[in-house]
């Protein structure tokens, strides 16, 4: 009887490390990435960047468009070998005019690299008319 309680007190002291050991990882990762609000000088490197590359310049053409807001966006793509993961400034650039149907491009930028990583498209469509 006495060797079962010994085995029955010992998994609950496994489960309760393990329960705790998960707990303080789980905080020191979440306070080692907190979400910061970007400055203004960190937005306007972000529009920079997007505005410089030849994809968003390509996607812009001619045409009219309007800078957004610049905000921290989750992304993730996995591409064969190569995986990005994290949080990104994202800027959001409305092609045409933005009550029209049009494009909204998002235009996630790596600050370290100083580069593009993606670009995403939101098409906007006329909301149908109410007879």
């Amino acid at each position: 009887m006495k060797k079962i309680t010994l085995v029955i007190v010992l998994i609950c002291l496994f489960i309760g490390v393990v329960t705790i050991s998960w707990c303080i990882i789980r905080e020191k990762i979440t306070e080692d990435q907190p979400i910061k609000e970007l400055t203004e000088e960190e937005k306007r490197d972000s529009i920079k960047i997007a505005l410089n590359d030849t994809r968003v310049k390509e996607e812009i053409g001619n045409k009219t468009y309007e800078i957004g807001d610049v905000v921290l966006m989750e992304f993730e793509m996995v591409y064969k070998e190569e995986r990005i993961s994290g949080v990104f400034p994202t800027v959001y650039i409305y092609v045409g005019n933005k009550e029209q149907p049009g494009v909204t491009l998002l235009v996630f930028i790596d600050p370290k690299e100083r580069k593009v990583i993606s670009i995403g498209h939101d098409y906007r469509r006329v909301p149908p008319s109410i007879p």
